[in-house]
C-alpha cells in the first residue's frame, strides 16, 4: 500500500514524512488536488494522509467509496467528536491532531494497514450506538451465525461491543478487569475476523 501526504502546507508534509521515513513505506507526496489526481494510478492501493483542510466531506466520502483501492487518514489541526463522527460515517479509517506524536502517527499507519481503524474511542462508541439504535432491532441470521460460534462470555462482550460500551464499562458490568475483556476480544476477532470493534458491532448489528 502506497502512503500519499497531501496538504498545501510544506511544512506539514515534511513533518509527516521524515516521521515515516525509514520504515518501509512507500511515501509520495501532493500539495493540490491536481497533484493527487497525478499521482494516483488505476488498480493499486493507497493510503492517504489528508490535512483537513486539504478536502472537503463530498471528495473525501467519494474516494472512501472505493472501498477496495483508498483509506484516508484524516489529520485535523483542532479534532473534534462531532467532525470525528462525520468522517467515520463517510468511511474514514482514521482522525487524529494534525501534530500527532512520532510513535503515535506511526502506530497508527501499521494500524489502518492492518484493516483497523484508529479513532478516539469516544467517537468510535458514539458511532457504534447511533448504528445500534438505528438497526433492525432482531438479530439476522449473519449475526446469528457470529455469535453461536462464540462461548457464552465472549457472546455477552461481542453484545455489549455492539452497543457501544468500552472496555472499561463491560468489565464493570461483568465484574471483570479490562485486561480480561481485552483478552476475550482477541479471541473473538480471531473467530469472526472481525480486526476491529467497529468491524465486530457493524458485523452484529447488520
Amino acid at each position: 500500500m502506497k502512503i500519499v501526504l497531501c496538504s498545501t502546507k510544506d511544512s506539514i508534509r515534511e513533518r509527516w514524512r521524515t516521521i515515516l521515513l525509514g520504515h518501509q513505506f512507500s511515501i509520495y507526496q501532493a500539495s493540490s488536488m491536481q497533484m493527487l489526481q497525478s499521482v494516483v494510478h488505476k488498480n493499486e492501493e493507497y493510503l492517504f494522509l489528508v490535512h483537513q483542510p486539504f478536502m472537503d466531506l463530498q471528495t473525501i466520502a467519494t474516494l472512501c467509496r472505493m472501498k477496495d483501492a483508498y483509506k484516508i487518514f484524516v489529520l485535523s489541526d483542532t479534532p473534534g467528536k462531532e467532525d470525528g463522527i462525520a468522517l467515520l460515517q463517510r468511511g474514514v479509517v482514521g482522525y487524529a491532531n494534525t501534530y500527532i506524536s512520532e510513535g503515535r502517527l506511526l502506530e497508527a499507519v501499521k494500524t489502518i494497514q492492518s484493516g483497523r481503524v484508529w479513532f478516539n474511542q469516544d467517537v468510535l462508541s458514539q458511532f457504534i450506538q447511533a448504528v445500534s439504535a438505528h438497526s433492525k432491532g432482531g438479530a439476522s441470521e449473519d449475526s446469528t451465525k457470529i455469535l453461536e460460534i462464540l462461548t457464552e462470555r465472549e457472546r455477552e462482550i461481542a453484545l455489549l461491543v455492539s452497543r457501544g460500551l468500552s472496555n472499561k464499562a463491560i468489565g464493570e458490568q461483568l465484574y471483570v478487569s479490562e485486561r480480561t475483556v481485552k483478552a476475550h476480544l482477541s479471541s473473538i476477532f480471531a473467530k469472526t475476523g472481525a480486526q476491529s470493534r467497529l468491524k465486530l458491532a457493524l458485523l452484529i448489528n447488520g
